[in-house]
């Protein structure tokens, strides 16, 4: 026995076969021990190869380790078998777990003697139960936590069908339509999970209304549902089409779930959402009844969603077409419109149908571009307006031709023209000024605002070294006098020697370039 018990358990197993019936008692015996610690050892480390060297000594009626491999083989098979008691998902998650289930099913008939029943009960019930749930697979009752096991041990679990349906148990074991039904299973599950999502998304948008009545939604849509059968959360129906069963949502909701989440990147379709909700709340605030009681879900879809998807249709409509008006554009994409990729990808989105699918998207580009060319033309407005107030703080009679084109963009007739009309040419005219940075156009409003400082300083100082020599004596005096006065002297000379090109350089007669080179 010691010698044996050196040997590795594969080794030990296989020499089982090699021995005659004149056998000694005690070496049988002796074996019978090793081998029972083998089989403790290969039970779940490599039960197939355990189970083809006892079945193959089993076999050998001249074998003196006959009758007591079966005795292993059964020894094998009840520690890796869940005791009878236990439920059928213990005894599926076992089965579909240990390989050698499907060996122990196939070679059950002439492997283990009518006077094995334990062994002949225990594969009753195992069969019982891949029976048992292959039929609510096909059937799609089958509840979502012993799906997921399924799906886990998709082989093993086909094998093991197979087996069974070699053995003619069973007419519903083939393996194509149980992959069949998997296949459905899985897609069935999935659109599930996705209206999930979207009834989660559903109800965070909501909270922004304030209080609505959502309590059934949130219920369904935060209950485990792993104990629910897949049947009960969506079927498909002859046409092979997949609807979700499971949500308490009006249809009138669920045509809009879908799209409220795929626009819910969209700056654009979340102002028009933020307009109508205030525009709602202040309605309901009217109206104190009202305002106490929570808004029903019909309420939501005739008093926000369908308003707002209208609104955003129009829009898109008009954006498609080139239509929109250039106000609209300002009012809608101002906060997009500087940030390239954020502006295709914002037209993009109105370039979906309600799945979430783009369509013909050859206008995309070109509006793009327009939006661009407009904000130019803004920007260049923006410098116009600044360049002719401060040549009036200047004294400069007549704005420079090319600033006094600008004049018409700036009107609001101008701005009421459809997006379509803009071009390359229209904005050309404004390139120079539209290099202006906004920092520098706010510094010029700011300029404008000091203009009695303007003009007291061209009419006293005539050049910065007279400003300098000024500044010298000011600060000399202002120290006596304390330290705010100091500080004010301090900010003239910042304020002028930024300033100091304008104030000194620039003429009356300066043409547009010596202005924007001051």
């Amino acid at each position: 026995r010691e010698t044996l018990e050196k040997y590795d358990s594969n080794a030990v197993l296989k020499t089982l076969g090699l021995f005659e019936t004149h056998l000694h008692p005690l070496v049988i015996e002796c074996f019978f021990a090793v081998s029972e610690s083998a089989v403790k050892n290969l039970a779940h480390n490599d039960p197939r190869s355990a189970f083809h060297s006892l079945s193959a000594t089993a076999r050998n009626s001249a074998s003196a380790m006959s009758t007591n491999s079966i005795q292993l083989l059964r020894k094998m098979l009840f520690l890796c078998a869940p005791v009878e008691s236990a439920s059928d998902r213990s005894w599926l998650e076992s089965i579909v777990n240990w390989p050698s289930w499907r060996d122990y099913l196939r070679d059950s008939a002439d492997l283990f003697p009518a006077y094995a029943s334990d062994i002949q009960q225990t594969l009753a019930r195992a069969t019982n139960v891949i029976v048992k749930f292959a039929a609510k697979l096909l059937n799609a009752d089958i509840l979502v936590s012993d799906f997921i096991i399924v799906q886990k041990y998709r082989e093993n679990f086909l094998n093991l069908c197979e087996v069974i349906d070699a053995l003619k148990i069973s007419g519903n074991l083939a393996r194509d339509k149980l992959l069949k039904a998997m296949t459905e299973r899985a897609e069935e599950l999935k659109k599930f999970e996705e209206e999930k999502k979207l009834a989660l998304n559903f109800v965070n948008v909501c909270q922004s209304l304030g209080k609505v009545a959502l309590d059934e939604v949130l219920r369904y849509s935060r209950i485990d549902v792993s104990d629910h059968s897949i049947c009960s959360l969506a079927r498909r129906d002859d046409d092979d089409v997949v609807s979700v069963v499971y949500f308490a949502l009006p249809a009138e909701i669920k045509q809009y779930i879908k799209p409220l989440s795929n626009l819910q990147s969209s700056k654009i379709f979340q102002r028009l959402w933020r307009d109508r909700v205030t525009a709602v709340s202040d309605e309901r605030a009217k109206d104190e009844e009202r305002t106490a009681m929570s808004m029903t879900l019909d309420e939501v879809v005739n008093e926000v969603i369908e308003p707002v998807f209208y609104l955003w249709d129009k829009v898109c409509q008009e954006v498609t077409t080139g239509e929109i008006s250039l106000v609209e554009v300002k009012r809608l994409f101002r906060n997009v419109s500087d940030d390239d990729r954020k502006l295709v990808d914002e037209l993009r989105l109105m370039n979906s149908d309600a799945a979430g699918r783009a369509r013909d998207a050859e206008w995309v580009t070109e509006r793009a571009n327009q939006i661009h060319l407009y904000n130019l033309l803004n920007k260049a407005v923006n410098a116009s307006r600044a360049v002719r107030t401060v040549c009036e703080k200047l004294n400069v009679s007549e704005p420079f031709p090319a600033v006094a084109d600008f004049t018409h963009h700036d009107s609001g007739d101008f701005h009421q023209q459809p997006l379509s009309s803009m071009n390359a040419d229209m904005v050309a005219a404004g390139e120079f000024l539209a290099v202006m940075t906004d920092k520098q156009i706010r510094c010029l409003h700011k300029f404008s605002d000091c203009g009695s400082l303007i003009q007291w300083v061209r009419e006293e100082i005539k050049e910065w070294k007279e400003l300098e020599t000024f500044v010298e004596l000011a600060g000399t005096r202002s120290s006596a006098e304390g330290d705010l006065e100091a500080v004010k002297v301090a900010h003239l000379r910042a304020a002028c020697a930024g300033f100091a090109p304008l104030l000194f350089d620039f003429k009356e007669d300066s043409n547009l370039e010596q202005f924007l080179a001051a």
